[in-house]
């Protein structure tokens, strides 16, 4: 059993590899229009949620699309 230090890990979980922005914002913002639903968006889009509202704050393009697809 491993002694506990009190210590916390500084290991890091590895990023899993996404699809370039194009391609998982193409996708993200179809399922948006179909569903209107954020969540799954991401998950069709293999994204976290957060990546997506960071993409929205910072790619004008990208928030274009997503208030087009709520229209």
């Amino acid at each position: 059993m491993a002694e506990k230090t009190g210590q916390k890990s500084t290991a890091k979980r590895a990023r899993k590899p996404r699809a370039p922005g194009k391609i998982w914002k193409q996708g993200f913002l179809e399922v948006l229009a179909k569903t209107g639903n954020v969540a799954l968006s991401a998950q069709a889009a293999d994204i976290s949620r957060s990546t997506a509202f960071h993409a929205r704050k910072t790619d004008p393009d990208f928030d274009a699309g997503w208030r087009a697809a709520l229209e």
